[in-house]
């Protein structure tokens, strides 16, 4: 959905595209546009780990195999969400959660997929989140599931990613609407 959010955003001198390799990159380039942003959207994060140690040179093959350790990366959507709670000027905040769910049948792994991106719509003081999928990685159709705060009803979507993208643009300009009176 990025590279399509990207393609159905009106033409504006005030987007910016800045390439990042990094989650601690991104995190950078994000906090140093908030100031002038009035919505946020994010689309997935970079990673939710890193090695925990970076290797100085190439790694050399070894008999016993290699163990990485990892960390976790800073969670810029919450970081954001946190941020967003003491600015002076408001920000609409779309986030994405994608996750596989539990239990036996497809609709308890719904269940549970719903319950964790409340969960996360609320941990993160998000204004929308996003529920997807594994399966919608690479796919040109998924579903998806637009949760808002406030709102005990998820908005379920089957379209392509570009249809999708202009679905948040536009969820996002009423959120800002909504925010600016």
């Amino acid at each position: 959905v990025a590279a399509e959010l990207v393609r159905a955003l009106p033409h504006s001198p005030r987007l910016v595209r800045e390439a990042v390799r990094s989650c601690a990159q991104m995190r950078r380039a994000v906090l140093r546009a908030l100031p002038q942003a009035d919505a946020v959207l994010m689309t997935a994060a970079v990673a939710d780990f890193t090695p925990a140690k970076v290797a100085r040179a190439k790694l050399k093959k070894a008999r016993a195999g290699l163990l990485i350790r990892l960390k976790p990366t800073p969670d810029i959507l919450k970081e954001l969400g946190r941020r967003k709670a003491a600015r002076k000027k408001p920000l609409a905040l779309i986030g994405f959660a994608l996750e596989t769910g539990r239990g036996p049948s497809p609709s308890a792994r719904l269940r549970t997929r719903l319950a964790e991106a409340r969960r996360k719509l609320a941990a993160k003081n998000l204004d929308a989140i996003v529920l997807d999928t594994p399966a919608a990685m690479g796919a040109e159709h998924a579903e998806f599931h637009v949760l808002r705060a406030g709102e005990a009803r998820a908005r379920t979507i089957r379209a392509s990613k570009r249809a999708m993208a202009r679905v948040l643009v536009r969820l996002a300009e009423e959120l800002v609407a909504a925010s600016f009176p």
